[in-house]
């Protein structure tokens, strides 16, 4: 019995001692891995090809944060560098485990993929291959990366590794250097404390017990970006739209179908309306950076109506569309937008960045993730989303009895790109009119001429889907109904579209006829208990909700005289021209 233990303790030692000698091997493979990549994968090579691979990423950054210094914010700009790191590391870590030859490679890899779009735009726009431009561009890469790393392959690999890291900072710091004065700015900009200017919130305190929300009305303010007035429809694009203000009248509307928005642009346009102010007000704080948009974003965000909406028991559902600024709205009871983005793409390059899928759209790596995994990373710039939004304002429930609601949807349309043509046909891809290529083609008259017709038939089925919206929602309810529809501006003159936006000095490129072209816009607006508005009230946007406020609350906020104003240029957005000679008596009311 002795003997047998004896010899099971043996066997037990024996086993445990190799399971030690067993641990013993595993951690030194384990220290040897380790080794292995820091001496072979995570060593000079991989580092020296990171930083030049993120710097080359980097200059594209910079670039797109100069050329917009008004409309971005910096804090957007460190995310984009952070996202744009972890896209780098993780990818020159690949091709080091992988492909350890080709990692001195990477950077002129991400150099040659950056000229994807605009090598796609060239063929799109300067061939007959339109269909095919973006595989016909990765293709021209492809086979350049193959040729160059053809006739480098022999070169030594540290002469490589200098010149794309020399090469790489000369491309971060071009746009620093030549921009520099902007770029100081940028960090000096402020816009934290314009909210405290804006016009004062009613003064509804003394009134929270005398309003009950089963008494107030829903309302529905739908923005169709860049709609154009009767008289630059019938003008500039020949086209006679009375039938489409005659359907409005038909249905209760008052229109002004000349109405003159009281700036020219959309950030200007809507922080005005939606404040019921002008915006000379605020020039302490705009006056040192005149190209700054930004006080204007807080204004268009944070504004008098929904805050003062909210604050009597309105429910407030936001419908924006791919522009960041009002895309989502963070006092809002519901934002469609992030819905969409939610439902549609659950992957891992949704969480990227707006800015980072503007960086990103310059490579292929959005589109071929599109064709391969069948989603969408761009599904605000998609006839899809375009379609599930009308239909959403079509079937979405008001009439409630708990809550008013409050929409405002901001529609791309017909702002282009041209989603649809006057039949609701799908025009994808999109054209991209801030394409270098396009701005130069802008000055044909053949392509000019081919725009402005694509724009009128997605006007026609702007008119259509509009109707069918309040058609939609014009049963008889419980609840009245205040419904208006109005531009925040008209649609580029050819002015601006041949430097692709806008000028930088208005005054040598525009003259009246353009003013009133950029600044007309429709104007019309329904209550449904009683319209009992003035042919002066729609003459410009600046008191469409003070009428409504006066409405729905029996109060007597004082209307402000109508004013309108345009730009001296990009950098130059404060210093503003009088255009009111523009407002005379042709933009009244016709009932």
């Amino acid at each position: 019995m002795n003997l047998d233990y004896f010899i099971f303790f043996l066997k037990k030692k024996n086993n445990l001692l190799k399971i030690n000698e067993f641990l013993k091997k595993m951690k030194q493979q384990i220290k040897n891995y380790i080794s292995y990549a820091f001496k072979s994968i995570l060593n000079f090579e991989f580092l020296l090809s990171t930083l030049s691979s993120f710097l080359i990423g980097a200059s594209h950054i910079v670039n797109i944060y100069l050329n917009n210094l008004g409309e971005i914010y910096f804090e957007e700009v460190q995310t984009l560098l952070f996202e744009y790191l972890f896209v780098i590391f993780i990818s020159t870590l690949v091709v080091a485990i992988f492909l350890r030859k080709m990692i001195i490679y990477v950077p002129l890899a991400w150099l040659l993929l950056f000229l994807w779009q605009t090598i796609g735009d060239f063929i799109y726009l300067q061939t007959s291959f339109e269909i095919l431009a973006g595989e016909l561009a990765l293709v021209i890469i492809a086979v350049i990366f193959s040729f160059l790393i053809w006739q480098l392959w022999k070169v030594n690999r540290k002469d490589i590794l200098k010149f794309s890291f020399g090469f790489s900072v000369i491309l971060f710091f071009s746009p620093i250097v030549s921009d520099f004065p902007s770029f100081k700015d940028a960090f000096d900009q402020n816009s934290n404390r314009i909210i405290d200017l804006r016009r004062e919130a009613i003064k509804i305190e003394h009134l929270s017990n005398k309003v009950r929300t089963s008494d107030l009305p829903d309302i529905i303010y739908l923005v169709p970006d860049r709609y154009a007035s009767a008289d630059t429809l019938l003008k500039e694009y020949r086209w006679d739209n009375s039938e489409f203000y005659s359907a409005l009248k038909e249905r209760g509307f008052k229109v002004n179908q000349n109405s003159i928005s009281n700036y020219p642009v959309t950030y200007q346009s809507l922080s005005s309306n939606l404040n019921a102010t002008y915006l000379d007000k605020f020039s302490r704080f705009t006056k040192d950076y005149p190209s700054d948009r930004k006080p204007l974003f807080a204004l268009t965000e944070e504004n008098w109506v929904q805050e003062s909406l909210r604050n009597i028991g309105y429910y407030y559902f936001h419908l924006g569309f791919y522009w960041t600024r009002t895309k989502t709205n963070k006092f809002a009871d519901r934002n469609y937008t992030t819905e969409i983005e939610k439902k549609e793409n659950q992957f891992l390059i949704t969480n990227i960045s707006p800015l980072g899928l503007v960086l990103f759209n310059k490579t292929p790596f959005v589109a071929v993730s599109k064709r391969l995994f069948k989603y969408d990373p761009n599904i605000l710039m998609s006839c899809k989303f375009m379609r599930s939004k009308i239909d959403e304002l079509k079937n979405v429930k008001i009439d409630r009895t708990d809550h008013p609601t409050f929409i405002f949807a901001h529609l791309s349309m017909p702002h282009e790109p041209i989603f649809f043509n006057e039949h609701g046909d799908c025009l994808e891809p999109l054209l991209n009119t801030s394409s270098h290529f396009n701005r130069e083609r802008f000055s044909e008259d053949v392509f000019w001429e081919k725009f402005k017709s694509d724009y009128l038939s997605f006007l026609k089925f702007t008119n259509n889907t509009l109707l069918d919206i309040f058609d939609a929602h014009s049963k008889p309810k419980n609840r009245d109904l205040i419904f208006v529809i109005q531009s925040d501006e008209g649609p580029h003159p050819h002015s601006w579209r041949k430097v692709g936006g806008i000028p930088d000095n208005t005054l040598e490129v525009m003259n009246l006829d353009d003013w009133k072209i950029k600044s007309g816009i429709i104007n019309a607006m329904l209550t449904t208990n009683s319209n009992q508005i003035k042919s002066d009230d729609l003459k410009t946007p600046i008191n469409n909700w003070i009428y409504i406020f006066n409405h729905i609350l029996d109060t007597n906020i004082e209307p402000l005289p109508h004013e309108v104003y345009g730009i001296l240029g990009e950098n130059n957005l404060y210093n503003f021209l009088d255009l009111n000679h523009m407002i005379d008596s042709k933009h009244e009311i016709n009932d």
